[in-house]
């Protein structure tokens, strides 16, 4: 789309992410371009990477290198859908490395937000900050050579990168970009005002973090990072604010970082004809970090000095809003920033407003391995000998896990059963339902189980109780047939049969009713008898149901009851009187 001096018409980026979005095994796209600032988010090239989200693409976008005046992300970085990305500095390169940088800082050059769409209407760019100073890369045309060079063109495709393992870890989310979005910020270590910000957006991109995420959204894995510090304050005209600090021995392998962003606006500075040559922030605060025997580690004046200023491209960006320190601590003891009001000509001592972001030691948020947990609920069950229960068996996933667990039960009694489902557990984490049977002649007593789960070459384990109780003694009652048809005067014969149940051994007697009011009362002549009564333990009694002449013909419902201790059955019959 660009030429060698990284040139092009936007009509060139159109289509080439038109193109990218029309292939089905495009995933992801990385755009290390962006056009001069200030924009909206509506033109051309926005729209198409807009476009191309929409069609399930993922969309990593240069911020631009127009900062560190607000309103300086330029398009396609400025399209709501692009997960546009910021520079800061990397610190974990030893200090006698080329791309060595001291502490965690965003880049003055890094282009800010907000989109302003109306007066009323504005969104939050970056998304995130990536890796983007003094980057380390393969140089084009050789075999063997490395480049150097610092930009949001550097730290977009760190950002892409960790787009495309993340799916690589979890296919699942493949045409999904707000969901990895999501996963993104969420997993980023926040930097700058709390929350999602105009200059560091989420904050720093956390890539070991997020592609376990994906993996597994309730992976807790964070990588250590020096310890952040965000503090808002103000200095008065010609006065000088101070803030100090304390670092141990176990500190000081820890870079030492700082920026200090001011509250103001742009002023210019160079005015002729009618048209502005020459800005500076308005006020111009200095900065300085001081060693604990009071020794200059680094000052930072932008405009008036310091290494780390934005580049000018009037009268677009403002030389001089932030300031920024950095240093590689190597005594204990405190240590103090000090923040003044420049001292020149158009500034003369002013104070004001501004923000304090500081890095540091310790190292905070250590990495967890990944690991699971087991736990089951309730802690005991107690079923019938001859019955069934169930347990809930839940795997907790932390530091990243995400492999499936396989689940056993033992310490099941004689006779009884258990089974999960589902078994495997995937994914690394949720619920199975332990469904355990019991027999007959299981025995009763209390039983600890022994729930065991292995996945990812991890076996972790929970416990849980079952209690078997054996079933009470009890009998049925039986009575045939259902229905006896009888004239009038006559008589009819039923047979009530009782069998013993779980060791019953008592004596049961019988007894007839009807459903007459009041109390059931028999039909009128009706008269009944059982041989024998009782009936001791199992056995069979013959009901002898007699008619009278009063006895109302049509259909009588009759209910024989056998009473054994506490224990009480009813069976219904019908006697038909013709």
């Amino acid at each position: 789309m660009l030429d060698a001096q990284g040139s092009g018409a936007e009509s060139n980026v159109v289509a080439g992410i038109q193109w990218c979005a029309a292939q089905a095994g495009v995933h992801v796209i990385s755009m290390s371009l962006a056009a001069l600032p200030p924009a909206d988010g509506k033109d051309a090239m926005s729209l198409a990477v807009d476009a191309a989200v929409a069609a399930g693409k993922v969309l990593v976008v240069a911020a631009g290198n127009d900062g560190d005046e607000p309103g300086t992300v330029g398009s396609p970085g400025a399209a709501v859908g692009a997960i546009t990305v910021g520079a800061c500095a990397e610190w974990s390169a030893a200090p006698a490395a080329a791309n060595h940088s001291d502490g965690v800082y965003l880049t003055a050059f890094s282009s800010r937000g907000p989109i302003t769409v109306s007066a009323s209407t504005s969104y939050i760019k970056p998304d995130l900050c990536a890796p983007g100073h003094r980057i380390a890369a393969a140089k084009s045309g050789s075999v063997g050579d490395y480049v150097v060079y610092s930009g949001t063109s550097m730290a977009t495709p760190f950002v892409a990168g960790a787009v495309a393992l993340a799916l690589e870890a979890n296919p699942a989310l493949k045409g999904n970009p707000a969901q990895l979005r999501s996963l993104l910020e969420s997993s980023a270590q926040d930097r700058g005002a709390s929350g999602k910000d105009n200059e560091w957006g989420a904050g720093l991109l956390d890539g070991y973090a997020f592609v376990a995420r994906a993996q597994n959204a309730a992976a807790s894995v964070r990588t250590a990072m020096p310890t952040a510090v965000h503090l808002d304050a103000s200095v008065g005209n010609n006065q000088v604010w101070s803030h100090s600090f304390n670092l141990a021995e176990g500190d000081l392998g820890q870079p030492l970082a700082a920026t200090v962003t001011i509250v103001g606006q742009p002023l210019c500075v160079l005015q002729f004809g009618g048209f502005c040559f020459a800005y500076q922030w308005d006020p111009d605060l200095d900065a300085r970090l001081l060693a604990p025997d009071g020794t200059l580690l680094s000052a930072s004046g932008c405009m008036g000095e310091g290494s780390d200023c934005a580049a000018p491209r009037a009268p677009l960006v403002a030389l001089g809003r932030q300031e920024t320190l950095h240093a590689m601590p190597t005594v204990a003891g405190t240590y103090r920033i000090e923040v003044k009001g420049a001292v020149d000509d158009v500034n003369n001592g002013k104070g004001g407003s501004f923000a304090l972001d500081l890095s540091r030691g310790p190292l905070v948020a250590a990495v967890a391995s990944p690991d699971f947990s087991l736990s089951t609920t309730p802690a005991s069950r107690s079923v019938v000998s001859g019955g069934s229960t169930s347990y809930t068996t839940t795997v907790t996933a932390t530091g990243g896990f995400g492999s499936s667990v396989d689940l056993s039960v033992s310490g099941l009694p004689l006779g009884a059963s258990g089974s999960f489902s589902p078994d495997p557990l995937s994914g690394g984490a949720g619920t199975a339902t332990l469904s355990v049977s019991t027999s007959s002649n299981t025995a009763a007593g209390s039983y600890p189980l022994l729930i065991g789960g292995i996945g990812g070459g991890l076996s972790r384990s929970s416990t849980a109780t079952l209690v078997v109780t054996e079933p009470n003694a009890d009998f049925a009652l039986a009575v045939s047939p259902a229905s006896r048809t009888v004239k009038r005067g006559g008589r009819a014969s039923y047979t009530a049969t009782i069998s013993p149940l779980n060791g019953f051994s008592g004596a049961v007697t019988l007894t007839l009713s009807g459903t007459l009011p009041p109390f059931n009362a028999l039909p009128p002549g009706v008269t009944f008898g059982f041989s024998p009564n009782p009936v001791a333990g199992a056995g069979s009694s013959t009901l002898t149901v007699k008619t009278g002449k009063t006895t109302p013909v049509g259909s009588h419902r009759l209910q024989v009851t056998g009473s054994g201790g506490s224990l009480n059955h009813s069976q219904y019959v019908d006697l038909v009187v013709r």
